[in-house]
């Protein structure tokens, strides 16, 4: 009988150190065959090792925020996690997830800036460590501070879109007061391993972040003592830059288009087959083919006669949601 009331404790412990709201959200999408019972006692830690994505948006808000304490230990296998329109506590709760590919944080309740703008600071001064993260979508969160994503090194995917992002915001350094600031256009250069940038819908008149980015992945694809790469690999760097309604010269984003960057900076005449809402975060990299920036974007726009194409679509607002 003593067992029995530890493996009991013990189980209920397990699902308890998650937030009531996650608990919920878990039982409506994962658990739904359980009993109502908002401690979840039959939930085992193996049970929660199988959870792969979690659904959290529109949950929380300022008088009671969802708090994401204990997911990064009592779900370990998670990959993707949906925070859209949802009002959390801390993402420090995050910190060092071992698998955690897809984070999805776009239209975040209004905050301070400054609040915002600290959203990937960890105690210590130190950056919040998401080592698998590929996918980060902060469209629509007021965030500025770009160089405080460069630990985020296997990013492939980011959305900055419709952040009111300027040129000073690109330049500045997070780690100096505000009035210090460093001309180096040095933001992305770390995140070599970007392939879809998304800064539409801010006012960027300065290409040199994104330059200094390509000249980045260029070198490293060419540096001496790495194995022999095919001439493409050499000379693609291997991005697509969405650049609606911003304010980069038609200079720039030739200059962008010359190191071999795709640009798209009119959706409209893009004439992209897109699924109708499609979120730029669950644009597929991974379809089965060994797609480059370029070859994606042409694999996305082919006409879809053929099977595999998607299925022709409509953009709303002439945007990627």
């Amino acid at each position: 009988m003593c067992l029995l009331l530890a493996f009991i404790s013990l189980t209920s412990a397990t699902a308890q150190a998650l937030g009531p709201k996650v608990r919920q959200r878990l039982k409506r999408d994962v658990f739904s065959d359980l009993p109502n019972n908002p401690t979840m006692p039959q939930v085992q830690q193996k049970d929660l090792d199988a959870i792969k994505e979690l659904d959290l948006t529109d949950l929380g808000d300022s008088d009671t925020p969802l708090t994401l304490e204990g997911i990064a230990d009592h779900l370990p296998k998670l990959k993707r996690l949906d925070l859209r329109r949802t009002e959390f506590d801390n993402l420090r709760h995050l910190h060092n997830h071992p698998k955690l590919e897809a984070l999805d944080l776009s239209e975040l309740p209004n905050r301070p800036q400054a609040e915002i703008d600290g959203i990937f600071d960890a105690d210590g001064g130190n950056r919040i460590r998401l080592p698998q993260l590929k996918d980060l979508n902060l469209k629509k969160t007021k965030f500025r501070r770009i160089k405080k994503l460069k630990n985020f090194t296997k990013l492939e995917k980011l959305n900055l879109s419709g952040n009111g992002i300027s040129d000073e915001d690109f330049l500045a350094n997070p780690d100096l007061p505000e009035s210090a600031g460093t001309n180096e256009p040095d933001a992305l250069e770390d995140l070599i391993q970007l392939r879809l940038l998304d800064i539409s819908d801010n006012s960027i008149s300065d290409a040199r972040p994104i330059v200094r980015l390509v000249q980045r992945k260029l070198s490293i694809s060419t540096a001496p003592g790495l194995a022999t790469a095919p001439m493409a690999a050499q000379t693609d760097p291997d991005l697509i830059v969405i650049a609606t309604n911003t304010q980069l010269s038609a200079a720039q984003l030739q200059q962008l288009t010359d190191l071999g960057v795709t640009i798209i900076a009119d959706v409209h005449t893009f004439n992209l087959h897109l699924i109708k809402g499609l979120n730029m975060i669950s644009l597929p990299l991974d379809t089965g083919d060994d797609f480059t920036a370029k070859t994606l974007a042409q694999y996305l726009v082919a006409e879809p006669t053929s099977g595999g194409k998607l299925d022709d679509g409509k953009l709303d607002d002439g945007k990627l949601d």
